[in-house]
């Protein structure tokens, strides 16, 4: 686990709130869909409108699913930390709690924790120690 994968909060929320309401709009279509049946193909491919939604429900299904278990693992791996400096900062940066809806800078974390820290010591510092632990 790297702050790269830290920074990847904010994408992940937003892209499952996204698929929540695709998925959400695909399970409408696919119920307004009807089958008709006749004994003339409609193409090659021989599906038809309520089929072609189902399926693209299932496929969207299988993004969130994906982008959850993504969600999981960061959440596992801050879970794991047991440095309070990490934790804090981590949590005071990619706004953890938030699913990272609101993230400052490591100067400003480095503010909010005082002691004398700088952004990039406070941003080095927690680089080492997931390189090192998590």
């Amino acid at each position: 686990m790297t702050l790269k994968d830290f920074r990847k909060l904010n994408i992940l929320n937003y892209q499952i709130e996204s698929l929540k309401e695709k998925i959400e709009k695909a399970r409408s279509q696919a119920e307004k869909c009807t089958v008709s049946y006749s004994a003339e193909p409609k193409g090659s491919n021989g599906k038809n409108s309520k089929e072609e939604e189902y399926i693209r429900l299932i496929d969207l299904k299988g993004q969130l699913i994906s982008a959850q278990c993504k969600l999981n693992a960061i959440m596992r791996a801050y879970d794991r930390i047991d440095d309070i400096l990490v934790k804090t900062a981590l949590n005071l940066k990619y706004d953890i709690e938030h699913f990272g809806r609101n993230q400052i800078s490591w100067t400003a974390v480095a503010m909010q924790i005082g002691g004398g820290n700088t952004g990039d010591g406070i941003r080095m510092y927690c680089k080492r120690y997931l390189e090192k632990n998590i």
